[in-house]
């Protein structure tokens, strides 16, 4: 079974040197970050968070609460984290390219 983007980061920063772990996510936009976290459970997105700046780690959190009333698509939620993903293996252009439109919530 393949591991999910978010699962496959988690692996990388547990086997990373804390400083590039913590360079690549304080370069990450927050959006893209929040995203990518939002699946993962509160232990498991601490071992992230502890790795940014007090201020990039608020507007982070502030980000995450912002995206659990949003509708966005799963599949966009991959992407960011596939983004991220590509840039922690260091391939160029893992900058994401779309723009994020949450779609409007059903009714009914």
């Amino acid at each position: 079974m393949h591991e999910s983007p978010e699962y496959q980061l988690l692996g990388l920063i547990r086997k990373r040197p804390a400083v590039e772990v913590q360079n690549t996510l304080m370069s990450s936009a927050t959006r893209e970050l929040a995203m990518s976290l939002i699946l993962l459970g509160r232990d498991e997105r601490e071992e992230f968070l502890t790795h940014l700046s007090a201020a990039k780690r608020q507007s982070v959190e502030e980000e995450l609460a912002l995206q659990r009333r949003l509708h966005i698509e799963p599949s966009q939620r991959r992407q960011m984290a596939e983004s991220l993903l590509r840039r922690f293996k260091g391939e160029r252009g893992a900058t994401p390219r779309s723009f994020l439109r949450p779609r409007a919530p059903r009714r009914g």
